[in-house]
This record gives structure tokens, sequence and C-alpha cells, in this order.
């Protein structure tokens, strides 16, 4: 099952990537895909998307098919679907 990914503000930079297709199996819970990628890319990425109690970080905007979702949804991902991860951008 293929699932796309774009990344944009912070976690674009500490990912290195704009976007990325993978390959997961299937049937696969968006956490369970966020909790993956924490573990593959590196600890600044992990640290924008997750808080030291496991939780999604408030600031972090994650999107499937352009529809924001929580933590608390439980979301599974079927083949093609796009996973958006972005942080909230502040300043002026």
């Amino acid at each position: 099952m293929r699932i796309n990914l774009e990344y944009a503000t912070q976690i674009r930079q500490a990912a290195g990537i704009a976007s990325e297709s993978i390959e997961v199996k299937e049937p696969i819970a968006l956490t369970d895909l966020l909790r993956q990628l924490t573990q593959s890319k590196n600890e600044a990425f992990g640290k924008l998307v997750y808080s030291d109690g496991g939780q999604w970080k408030a600031g972090t905007l994650v999107f499937v098919n352009n529809m924001a979702v929580n933590q608390e949804q439980t979301t599974k991902l079927q083949d093609g679907d796009t996973v958006s991860l972005m942080t909230l951008v502040s300043g002026g």
C-alpha cells in the first residue's frame, strides 16, 4: 500500500524533503504511520511531531487528503492517501 507524504514549514526542514511516497503494510492507522516516521527520521523531526508525553504537539497540524485530523480520531489510511504534516507558523 502506498502512502504519499507532504511536509511543510519546520517539519519540511527537519525531514530534509518536501514530499515522498512510502510503502506500508495494510491496513495502517495514522497514529502508527506517524510513529514509524518519527522512528525513521531524525530526532528533530520527532520533536516537532510529538511531545515528551507521546501526544502530538499542540502546534502540529495533520491532514489526510486535505482534511484536518486530530489524535483522538481513529484514522485508517487507504492506498493512495496523502498525509500532510506542518507546524503552526507565527511571527510578523
